[in-house]
């Protein structure tokens, strides 16, 4: 479960991914995809990585199986963020 709420019913929001890791540019940008990407979802959470020029790390599970999804784009280079990271994600 997760910190991010869902103002409509109050409860964590609804998500299929467990965790999101970004590394932008600047630490608030990083913060601010990482919540969007993890409450939109996987398949919105890459199209906002592209869209933004970010780079991150998507993690799911189904049932004992963990998917990790690597989310590369040219704003951060060898996987070293130029000044902030963000991670999101659900606590157990």
């Amino acid at each position: 479960m997760h910190h991010l709420i869902d103002p409509s019913t109050g409860l964590p929001a609804a998500t299929d991914l467990d965790s999101v890791t970004v590394a932008a540019s600047s630490l608030w940008l990083a913060e601010v995809i990482a919540k969007v990407a993890l409450v939109g979802g996987a398949k919105q959470a890459r199209r906002l990585l592209e869209r933004s020029g970010t780079s991150g790390v998507l993690v799911s599970s189904e049932g004992d199986r963990v998917n990790y999804e690597v989310v590369s784009n040219s704003e951060i280079s060898a996987g070293v963020p130029r000044s902030g990271g963000s991670c999101h994600g659900r606590r157990g």
